[in-house]
């Protein structure tokens, strides 16, 4: 990806293809680390119902690159490294 990277030009945005919600990725953490605890939602004033989602379809287009790993298997690995040190 590298070497074709200095063949194009701009930005590429590297990422899942898929939006996880932030309630999802707290449960997800929360599994794989073991935290029983739950999670808590806290109804905000102003609440942001935006979505925020990369568009990598310019990095799978020209570089022909695709996503190796999903949350959680990404969470797994933190853990992993965590539990190393």
């Amino acid at each position: 990806c590298v070497d074709k990277c200095s063949d194009q030009g701009g930005v590429y945005n590297i990422g899942m293809p898929y939006n996880v919600s932030i309630i999802k990725l707290a449960e997800i953490i929360n599994n794989i680390f073991g935290n029983d605890a739950g999670v808590e939602t806290i109804q905000s004033l102003d609440e942001d119902k935006k979505v925020y989602m990369m568009d990598v379809s310019k990095a799978e287009n020209e570089l022909g690159w695709k996503a190796s790993f999903d949350v959680e298997s990404c969470m797994e690995d933190i853990k992993r490294r965590c539990d190393s040190l």
